[in-house]
């Protein structure tokens, strides 16, 4: 089953801030802790940027940049509910001031469509990602890197609704440019992962494990080893692998993935339940029947304490990139 990943820890600065300014030090901060994966952390500082923020005049943009920014912490621990809110109260805010025809509207109508998505709201998120898709090939042309992030995101969607023609159209569109752009080379891994879990999807096995195996060389290359990304990756690759009848493969990728999931985030946390679920059909198709019955009543407890049952997708979404985690 595909499943989104929103980017974790999406953090915009406004670019006309001073560099010794309170509100942008924050920011920074929180950016480093979201990096590490100390989301909480990073959401006491944003909690606090967000009141430095408040104190200037209403109409300043670090008001919904705080908010988008504290919304992708909120997201990346799976509280999705308020997210969207604080979403939306910073999208409220540019149209009120008709700031509509700027990248940040445009970021954060992509964040919002990311968080519809996980909620299987596919609807209202292909008409998110389709007002920011227009508004980016408007500001910077159809084959822009920002373009090509809603591409990404949108051929997410399609392949989650088994869309495939629709999705493989947006997916290759979206890696040409990758490959084209340099600094790019986390989106690349991300479209490589994407078209990997369509082709899967589609029943194409062998061209889903070259795709999926691409996209972890290269975030091995480039991401800390307990990343949630990888993790995700590597769940995939190992669901290529029980298709394949490579159980044993397979198996030894989810022990790595949970392990990886479990360094980050603890116990309990939603990417743990995706992987459980996987793990479980691998341990039903090889019948063993009562592990694979505790490896899914673990899921289920998992996925009924966060309140997002089954909405976790394997594909990996573009928010801020400079929100990724490097080595």
């Amino acid at each position: 089953m595909p499943l989104y990943l929103l980017g974790l820890g999406a953090l915009v600065v406004a670019h006309c801030l001073a560099a010794n300014d309170r509100w942008a030090e924050l920011v920074a901060q929180a950016k480093r802790l979201s990096r590490e994966g100390r989301f909480q952390e990073a959401e006491r500082v944003l909690l606090t940027a967000q009141r430095e923020a408040e104190q200037h005049e209403e109409r300043d943009a670090r008001i919904p940049a705080t908010l988008d920014n504290l919304a992708g912490v909120v997201a990346a621990m799976g509280r999705y509910d308020e997210a969207e809110r604080l979403y939306r109260r910073a999208i409220t805010f540019w149209e009120q001031r008709r700031a509509t025809e700027h990248l940040e509207f445009a970021r954060t109508l992509n964040n919002l469509a990311v968080v519809c998505a996980k909620q299987q709201r596919y609807s209202i998120a292909e008409r998110l990602y389709r007002q920011s898709l227009d508004l980016r090939i408007k500001i910077f042309g159809p084959g822009s890197p920002e373009a090509a992030e809603v591409r990404t995101n949108l051929g997410n969607l399609y392949t989650a609704l088994e869309d495939y023609s629709k999705a493989l159209v947006q997916l290759e569109e979206a890696l040409g440019v990758w490959k084209k752009a340099p600094g790019h080379r986390y989106d690349e891994a991300a479209a490589l992962n994407n078209l990997g879990n369509a082709r899967h999807r589609m029943g194409q096995h062998a061209e889903a494990e070259r795709l999926l195996g691409a996209a972890i060389q290269i975030w091995r290359e480039m991401l800390h080893p307990d990343d949630p990304t990888l993790a995700e990756a590597m769940t995939n690759l190992a669901k290529v692998q029980v298709s394949l009848g490579r159980y044993a493969d397979a198996e030894a990728l989810f022990k790595e993935s949970l392990a990886m999931a479990t360094a980050r985030f603890g116990s309990g946390h939603p990417i743990e339940a995706s992987i459980r679920r996987a793990y479980a059909d691998l341990l039903r198709r090889a019948r063993r029947k009562n592990e694979a019955k505790r490896m899914l009543e673990e899921a289920v407890k998992i996925e009924n304490a966060s309140q997002q049952a089954s909405s976790f997708r394997h594909t990996v979404d573009v928010a801020d990139p400079t929100a990724r985690q490097r080595k």
